[in-house]
């Protein structure tokens, strides 16, 4: 589908019996807060972005700091293992898919063939110029001429170009969605590996109004934001609200899909959240203790005469 100047792809699935299409979402893990943006407008004043680009935001890292949960969930750090070389895989079978896709226009893919071009040819000119100086004793200019004269001769098989130019696609992407950060952690600066996931802010929805004391359905941009649940020690959920943040460290659990991108500058795959998230653990809320400062205090008296002499008369 066309949004803006981005061609987007995303993969969905026949529901069985039925031809609605469904999205793919995959249940991450519960991963740690590094940073997020949880405001009603997003990133639209940070970034300038109009109301229909804004989106909120969340940078994720492996992790937990929660000793109770590293206890009742040992195999929390496999499953976040696993689920990154997941997005990462799903992010190289995306790129295969649209690159093998007449279907999916995407100016890359021309830019990675002429690229294959090259390569293949540098190599075999390599390895054209290497027998040459072992089989001759000619000067460097005449060997690069002769070279030039051979590879006339060499025919790159179109599977050989496909595989290099499959290559090159998969080397030049972007993923938006994973990435190298490096971040502060209690005055440690560390390197990881972190997910970056997003949500618009705002969405096209079907809605009712009443028009005229009719009621009458129409496609209007309304607000989308998360909606963050909590359970209960009896097992049960409650809606919890958040302000423009939510604290680093906080162990939340999302759905996510991967999508295929490709924009006029860059092409890839990138990273969004469904509405509903969980939070698995946060940490408590401290109440601040009064401090207790010292007061001027005085003792009432009695008002004391002036010390000054009174004046005269005669001064």
């Amino acid at each position: 589908m066309k949004r803006g100047d981005d061609e987007i792809c995303q993969p969905r699935i026949l529901a069985a019996g039925t031809e609605r299409e469904l999205q793919i979402f995959l249940r991450l893990p519960a991963l740690s807060v590094l940073y997020s943006d949880t405001g009603p407008n997003g990133d639209a004043e940070k970034f300038n972005k109009s109301p229909e680009q804004a989106v909120n935001s969340f940078t994720l890292t492996k992790g937990c700091k929660f000793s109770k949960v590293t206890a009742a969930m040992p195999a929390l750090a496999n499953e976040q293992d696993e689920a990154f070389d997941s997005l990462e895989q799903m992010h190289k079978n995306l790129l295969i898919a649209a690159f093998k896709n007449a279907e999916v226009k995407c100016s890359g893919k021309a830019k990675a063939k002429a690229k294959a071009l090259k390569i293949l040819k540098k190599s075999s000119m390599d390895e054209i110029v290497a027998k040459l100086r072992k089989k001759e004793k000619s000067s460097e200019s005449d060997i690069q001429k002769k070279a030039k004269e051979a590879y006339k001769k060499v025919k790159h098989s179109q599977e050989e170009i496909e595989a290099t130019a499959l290559h090159v696609y998969l080397e030049d992407s972007h993923d938006a969605g994973m990435k190298e950060l490096t971040y502060t952690d209690n005055g440690e600066e560390k390197t990881d590996m972190v997910l970056k996931i997003k949500r618009k802010c705002r969405g096209m929805r079907t809605v009712e109004e009443t028009i005229d004391g009719e009621v009458v359905k129409k496609r209007k941009l309304v607000p989308t934001p998360p909606v963050f649940h909590k359970g209960t020690p009896t097992g049960e959920y409650y809606e919890k609200k958040v302000g423009d943040y939510v604290p680093r460290g906080t162990l939340l659990q999302f759905r996510v899909r991967r999508s295929f991108f490709s924009s006029p500058m860059m092409y890839g795959s990138n990273l969004t959240f469904d509405k509903d998230v969980t939070i698995l653990c946060e940490n408590k809320k401290r109440s601040r203790k009064a401090v207790s400062k010292p007061a001027v205090f005085f003792e009432d008296q009695d008002d004391e005469p002036d010390m000054k002499r009174s004046r005269t008369d005669s001064e």
